[in-house]
């Protein structure tokens, strides 16, 4: 997906326009804008799907978002726009919680990967006014 496609998935999703333009970048760092992206690595820690990598390892993210987004199969996670509805749930409305999730202001690798598709991201949201 083009990052004008994601963003415009993240904004159908609920996120408000400044965080949809975050989530857009974190998309592009973790799937490269793939929504059937997958990884499986047991041993990382992963069971993660789609644009978002939702992780589905952690019984308590597995619980909140299946029960949440009433999904039955965690391939579900695989479609865009239900992916971003899975990341707006682990967002809950506090921009900290990204951190939490995506460790977007950690600094190294996860902060210097997100940083590099910033200006693809606000790019997309400038396309979409």
């Amino acid at each position: 997906m083009t990052p004008k496609q994601i963003y415009a998935v993240m904004k159908e999703a609920g996120f408000p326009p400044a965080v949809a333009t975050t989530m857009t970048a974190i998309a592009l760092r973790e799937s490269g804008g793939v929504p059937s992206a997958f990884n499986g690595n047991e041993a990382t820690g992963d069971r993660s799907f789609g644009l978002l990598q939702i992780n589905m390892k952690s019984p308590e993210v597995a619980a909140l978002i299946t029960k949440t987004l009433r999904i039955t199969d965690e391939k579900q996670l695989l479609d865009p726009l239900l992916n971003a509805r899975a990341g707006f749930v682990l967002y809950g409305g506090k921009r900290a919680n990204l951190n939490v999730a995506w460790y977007i202001d950690r600094p190294g690798v996860y902060k210097d990967r997100y940083e590099k598709h910033l200006a693809a991201a606000q790019a997309a949201a400038l396309e979409s006014v």
